[in-house]
């Protein structure tokens, strides 16, 4: 699980430096999401089509953004799993279970503790 955060990851900022460099370019170009899409990119220039520019660009800046974002998000979950998984060897455990463990280890005294 780890490594398809990392891509998500990788994918959103490689993602946004392009962005960033298309805006800076003044090009945009997108590729739909069909297997055609690489053979007929969508571009459009700042000087000749503003508008259309502008949309492929919010496009562009939008789906980096989102792709960065769940790998933010995939990355939190993944790191909280791994925190609180008791079968991990590097689990550390947490104040609850050691208040449990110091509980039960009470209770199991006074059972077999004599009567008096």
């Amino acid at each position: 699980m780890n490594w398809i955060t990392r891509l998500y990851l990788v994918m959103g900022v490689v993602m946004l430096g392009l962005a960033a460099r298309d805006e800076g370019r003044g090009v945009a170009t997108v590729t739909g999401p069909t297997r055609m899409g690489f053979l007929n990119p969508n571009r459009a220039t700042r000087a000749e089509d503003p508008k259309r520019f502008r949309e492929l660009m919010t496009y562009e800046w939008v789906a980096a953004s989102i792709y960065t974002l769940a790998g933010l998000v995939m990355l939190g979950i993944c790191r909280r799993i791994d925190r609180l998984d008791p079968l991990d060897p590097e689990f550390r455990g947490t104040d609850a279970l050691d208040d449990l463990d110091r509980t039960l280890d009470k209770e199991e005294r006074q059972r077999r503790r004599p009567i008096k």
